[in-house]
């Protein structure tokens, strides 16, 4: 990087939190139709198959603007990139408040999802403006307001759409990232592109990074394993306290994305101590920890405490370990930032889908062990994974 860029804008920490925030702020939009999916049912009279296409939309968008759109932030100005986006995202979540059907909704959410990952564009951004010595400690900050924006989204769409409806929180949504691109555009340093490439090559070059980054190898298998255990909690856990011995309202399961909140909390501290002992330690440490909290949900998993420290144990892991993954591969090559996060996040959330698939399946044979043992074999993968690395190099 060249130095000055650095030098001209310091990461004070009111714009650290700002651009944490953004994070969140552009995050969640994922997630705001979640929680809203019976009322999108039936106020557009369709099955509850076809409303939950809504949210698979949003997801299929995000992993399509993951591979598409994240690596122009090396060729392009990032903040241009960063505030279009923003401006996009607003427009489809405009169409989204205004859908007249559900083919219209399920367009809409396809464009929500793919203009969502300016999110992924700041990452690499808060790297480049970082000293090597705090860039661990930085991303993991930037990376503690994804995660709240994730957990906290479906708090927000309870409160707003349970009381206003689904139509009023997309509008609510749209405002925020309007007025959202308006503080970033001012607020962003205009740095000049660290890549002087078309967009052809920008896709062929990933597989050259591929092949040549081990460690990017690794990042990406082991991101994908423990995000995969994260998912097939996730994606069951209601199933789970809505039956017996619990049968909690979906209110009552709503709160837990608190308790989620508080493990994902851990991440600056993650940054932290990855910055200090290196991140080869920290994922060691942390994979294990993801899978010690699956053998808790084995065995305490019908007592509501045994899940409270299971979750908070499990998202400190599997934060700590994406943390210490992403500052272990925008350390590599400074002019490829953006394409190595593109690779690693794909894996991520490839491996995420992988989970909530393994999940439903799970759960349909063995119930609530089988969740367990499917949460244990992919945390316990991204232990091995990475042990085997270790001793290889």
């Amino acid at each position: 990087m060249n130095h000055h860029d650095s030098a001209a804008t310091p990461l004070t920490r009111p714009f650290l939190l700002m651009l944490a925030c953004a994070c969140g702020i552009a995050v969640s939009n994922l997630y705001y139709s979640q929680p809203l999916l019976e009322q999108i049912r039936v106020n557009l009279n369709v099955s509850a198959g076809s409303a939950g296409l809504v949210s698979t939309c949003t997801q299929v968008g995000y992993t399509l603007g993951l591979l598409f759109l994240v690596l122009l932030g090396d060729a392009l100005h990032r903040r241009k990139l960063i505030v279009g986006l923003m401006v996009i995202e607003a427009l489809f979540l405009a169409g989204a408040a205004l859908a007249p059907s559900l083919g219209w909704l399920q367009f809409a959410s396809l464009g929500i999802g793919i203009a969502t990952v300016s999110a992924q564009v700041i990452v690499p951004l808060v790297a480049q403006l970082s000293e090597p010595k705090t860039r661990g400690q930085n991303v993991g900050t930037v990376m503690s307001g994804l995660l709240l924006g994730i957990l906290l989204a479906r708090v927000v769409a309870g409160a707003v759409g349970g009381t206003w409806g689904w139509r009023a929180l997309f509008w609510f949504a749209c405002g925020l990232s309007l007025l959202l691109a308006l503080v970033l555009h001012h607020a962003l340093p205009d740095m000049a592109p660290t890549a002087q490439l078309r967009f052809r090559d920008l896709i062929r070059s990933l597989w050259g990074l591929i092949k040549e980054e081990p460690r990017l190898r690794e990042s990406a298998l082991v991101g994908g394993l423990i995000f995969a255990s994260f998912m097939v909690f996730w994606t069951s856990l209601s199933f789970h306290l809505e039956g017996p011995p619990f049968s909690y309202s979906t209110q009552t399961v709503g709160l837990f994305g608190f308790v989620g909140a508080a493990g994902a909390l851990a991440a600056p501290f993650a940054g932290k101590s990855s910055d200090a002992r290196g991140p080869r330690a920290v994922i060691g440490f942390s994979t294990a920890l993801t899978a010690l909290s699956f053998v808790l949900f084995w065995v305490f998993g019908f007592n509501v405490w045994g899940i409270i420290v299971g979750v908070l144990l499990m998202d400190a892991g599997v934060q700590a370990t994406h943390i210490s993954n992403q500052a272990r591969i925008l350390a590599l090559r400074p002019e490829a930032r953006s394409r190595l996060n593109t690779v690693y996040m794909v894996a991520y959330f490839t491996g995420g889908s992988l989970g909530s698939l393994s999940s439903s399946i799970a759960w349909s044979r063995s119930g609530w062990q089988g969740v367990c043992l499917a949460g244990l074999l992919f945390s316990s993968g991204a232990f091995v994974v990475h042990g085997a690395y270790a001793r290889r190099q």
